[in-house]
């Protein structure tokens, strides 16, 4: 899609993108943004649209001249000297209006047919190769199920050995993350196959699809909810309420207060240079803070007055999974399904509440521009803020940077910028079962960052999978994409850089930083909450 130079040893990285060098093992391969097919399509159907308008208006043209001219042949009929030069021009410009009202009609039309018929081809693409991985996995299913009953006792396990190398052998080669997304989408098909079902059964049973007939991101959607639903009528999940509570810098983590100049508002002074590295490095400093912290900046930019970032965490607490720190698993789910908040019974998303109050508590008004950065848990939040009508009528989310996170099921809100950072061997951001949306505002960047020789060997895979959801790891692909001349990345560096405005200019972007804690505080019903918060 763009057009680069390849990097050497790029067989580990995924197709559906352009593949850049100058990074890590393996490269990266780039999806979305402005040097997208998508984009370009979008880009050749709005001039279409425009040439069919100029072309309706050179017919209303070329009609008005050919009603001058019968008026005035009309009118001059039988006069001595009659005007022959004159209606002979009026004549010859209605053909050339007529003429050039068929020339721009038929580049509208064809420049329309050729996007929309490129598109359905790569919808039929996609089309068989969802048929194509859905037989493959009904088959291996099938295998399985007839290799039972044989004579040799050992058939069976043997089939299965067979299976899980080969699958082992295509996470290796293309990514654990894919051979997730796979493994999961098409298990219906492997079931059916396994039980004898008739192809299809279990598909059609288990599963929406979409038009192209892909397992689409509503798949992922139901299971989460789902799970949201069961642990939530289980009793694992409780009603809680928000406490939200400035944090005075006494009580940061002291490495962040060094060297700094702490004000009487109860922020901090500091800087950060306008690169996509230290954007991401927001979430580090929302990890290390303090527990269950967020971090909001407030940059100023003159004239045009501030602008806010907020830098969000990921999970912090896995165990017990509905904890006082909202960085738990039941934050993740609530962010995961927060389209469906009436599946289950909850009508609040709390990371929502907590960025609204800390908002408002800091000054910020709610026509100010705001950037969400957010690794994982953090990620998921940001991109179900930007996609929540009811957050964005309160908040003016301009752009989200997401680092490892399952968000490609939000509907994020036309026009708010997007860059997504995942890894082929990161399996969280294959929870949402769903690729990356494919549009001029959304980009993907998918790094290759392995093991220094750039494969994956078996007995590296527990560390190599743990580095790729790092966000340390994440920082690191961040800084190797700050030098990248890819046109997505380049276009979205450029939406930082208006979003900063004047603060950028001279490379050093300063910034009041506040720190906001907050706390879910669990209760037997669920209630309004407090001043501070809502509840979910």
């Amino acid at each position: 899609m763009n057009p680069l130079p390849s990097f050497p040893d790029i067989s580990a990285v995924p197709a559906g993108g352009a593949t850049i060098g100058g990074g890590p093992a393996g490269g990266f391969s780039i999806s979305g943004g402005v040097g997208s097919i998508s984009y370009v399509l979008t880009e050749i159907e709005g001039a279409s649209a425009g040439l069919q308008r100029i072309a309706e208006q050179l017919w209303a043209i070329s009609r008005g001249v050919e009603d001058a001219l019968i008026f005035l042949d009309a009118a001059v009929f039988g006069v001595s000297s009659y005007p022959f030069q004159a209606l002979e021009r009026l004549r010859s410009a209605a053909r050339g209006c007529r003429e050039c009202h068929a020339a721009v009609q038929e580049i509208a039309t064809e420049a329309a047919t050729a996007a929309d018929r490129y598109r359905q081809t790569e919808a039929d693409n996609a089309r068989f190769l969802a048929a194509q991985r859905s037989a493959v996995a009904y088959t291996s299913g099938l295998q399985l199920r007839l290799g039972a009953p044989l004579a040799a006792p050992l058939a069976a396990p043997l089939v299965a050995l067979w299976q899980l190398a080969t699958l082992a052998e295509g996470a290796r080669v293309h990514g654990v993350r894919d051979a997730a997304e796979d493994l999961v989408n098409n298990a219906p098909e492997y079931l059916a196959g396994l039980l004898g079902l008739p192809y299809g059964m279990a598909s059609m049973l288990t599963r929406q699809r979409n038009q192209g007939g892909l397992a689409s991101g509503p798949f992922g959607e139901n299971a989460a909810a789902g799970l949201r639903r069961f642990l939530t009528d289980s009793g694992a999940f409780l009603p809680g309420e928000l406490d939200v509570v400035r944090l005075q810098p006494s009580a940061w983590n002291p490495a962040q207060l060094a060297g700094h100049t702490v004000l009487a508002d109860g922020s901090v002074l500091g800087s950060m240079e306008p690169t996509l590295h230290d954007l991401f490095a927001g979430s580090k400093d929302a990890y290390t803070v303090a527990p269950a912290a967020i971090v909001l900046k407030r940059i100023e930019r003159g004239s045009a007055g501030p602008a806010w970032i907020v830098d969000l965490p990921g999970t912090e607490v896995w165990n017990p999974l509905d904890s006082n720190n909202p960085w738990d698993l039941e934050g993740d789910l609530e962010a995961m399904t927060s389209s469906r908040r009436t599946d289950s019974g909850r009508q609040q998303v709390m990371v929502e509440e907590w960025v609204k109050a800390a908002l408002r508590d800091a000054g910020a008004l709610p026509s100010a521009p705001v950037m969400i950065n957010g690794h994982s848990g953090g990620g998921i939040q940001a991109a179900a803020m930007a996609a929540d009508p009811a957050f964005l009528a309160e908040v003016d989310v301009r752009i989200i940077n997401l680092a490892g996170a399952p968000a490609a099921n939000q509907n994020v809100a036309p026009g708010i910028k997007v860059l997504e950072l995942q890894n082929i061997d990161d399996v969280v951001p294959a929870a949402d079962l769903a690729k990356p949306p494919d549009s001029g505002d959304w980009v993907t960047a998918t790094s290759g960052r392995r093991t220094a020789t750039g494969t994956l060997q078996a007995a590296e895979q527990g560390s190599v999978l743990g580095r790729a959801h790092s966000l340390d790891g994440y920082l690191q692909d961040a800084s190797w994409l700050d030098k990248t001349g890819d046109v997505s990345i380049l276009a979205h560096k450029q939406a930082v850089l208006g979003f900063l405005g004047t603060a950028a200019l001279t490379g050093t972007v300063s910034y009041r930083k506040y720190v906001y804690q907050g706390s879910d505080r669990n209760r037997a019903a669920n209630v309004s909450g407090g001043p501070n918060g809502r509840g979910r």
